[in-house]
């Protein structure tokens, strides 16, 4: 089995960092509890990038859904590299 690499981009980060702390701010080990669903999710696309749906008409960009919150993140397939869009909230702006 092929596990692919994941390169992460600098908004994806960024916008994990934020959610991360919100959740910290609202309830302690909340946001260390988002950053546990965000790596079992990473874990997931990385060995099967391919069992997740599409959301463009191209077929060129998927997403998975997180587990207790309500982000998908958002991601395309490059050769053997997954690369990491957006770790979006779903309620914020569901057009994006």
């Amino acid at each position: 089995m092929m596990i692919y690499k994941l390169r992460t981009t600098s908004v994806a980060k960024s916008e994990t960092k934020k959610s991360v702390l919100y959740y910290e701010e609202i309830q302690e080990g909340l946001g260390l509890a988002f950053l546990k669903e965000i790596e079992k999710a990473y874990a997931s696309i990385s060995k099967n990038p391919f069992a997740f749906s599409f959301i463009d008409n191209k077929n060129l960009i998927r997403d998975v859904q997180i587990d207790r919150f309500p982000f998908v993140i958002i991601y395309k397939i490059e050769s053997d590299t997954v690369i990491i869009l957006s770790v979006h909230h779903t309620r914020k702006n569901p057009k994006y």
